[in-house]
């Protein structure tokens, strides 16, 4: 297995709150990207805290990691948490700040995934995308509760508020999903992202060149503004 990845700040915002971090180790991948928010510096500082304890979970655990997936996830998502919230509740310059964050370990051809808020996990293979994720986010609730069609969905002007993130409150709920994932691709990423390049262009950019494909992918939703943060992680099964 091998794993690329890239983020850029965009060509709109000043700063980049997106973060990520992977790593192997015998025969399994993990990896994490978060997008954070609050304020100005407030959300670089959370997503850095929880990918800084996804690497400290994955040393602390070392081998366990594979044959314990939902602990290690939970254990750095959770722990992360406490010390987002409380960070924040001890300083009002970052007072509300979170981050979302979507992460997974791939072992023996199976991929354990855990997401809170709207960054997304996708397994593509023999040219076709799955959506594995479903986005905590108020477009989702929407959808969902048919107040909005997917074509409204498509040009709905409030697709970054969320409904869960890690830091916000004293506990977090995360959603946990596993796939059957023997060859193909993993892409792990942040809204800066997928708001911009539909899937069918996300899977041709990751198949037809994985080598430069993170950096692709960043390239393209820049051409078309760019006017988030981008994170593109990408797993070579």
């Amino acid at each position: 297995m091998e794993c690329i990845a890239k983020t850029d700040k965009g060509l709109v915002r000043s700063s980049n709150q997106d973060s990520f971090a992977f790593g192997k180790m015998a025969d399994f991948v993990w990896a994490v990207v978060c997008d954070g928010m609050g304020g100005t510096s407030g959300g670089s500082i959370a997503s850095e805290m929880t990918v800084s304890r996804f690497k400290d979970t994955a040393e602390n655990m070392g081998l366990a990691v594979s044959r314990s997936k939902d602990a290690f996830h939970t254990s750095a998502i959770n722990s992360a948490n406490a010390l987002i919230f409380d960070k924040a509740n001890n300083d009002a310059d970052l007072k509300g700040m979170g981050t979302t964050v979507v992460s997974v370990v791939v072992s023996d051809g199976v991929a354990y995934i855990a997401h809170v808020g709207d960054s997304r996990a996708y397994y593509i293979k023999d040219g076709k995308v799955s959506f594995v994720t479903k986005d905590h986010s108020m477009l989702q609730s929407l959808v969902e509760t048919g107040k909005i069609s997917d074509d409204e969905a498509k040009n709905y002007k409030h697709k970054n508020i969320i409904t869960r993130a890690v830091g916000v409150g004293k506990s977090v709920d995360i959603d946990f999903d596993v796939v059957d994932a023997p060859c193909g691709y993993i892409l792990l990423c942040t809204d800066g992202l997928t708001n911009l390049l539909s899937e069918e262009t996300i899977c041709q950019i990751i198949t037809d060149d994985y080598p430069s494909s993170a950096e692709k992918l960043v390239e393209a939703a820049n051409e078309q503004g760019g006017y988030d943060n981008i994170t593109a992680l990408v797993i070579k099964l």
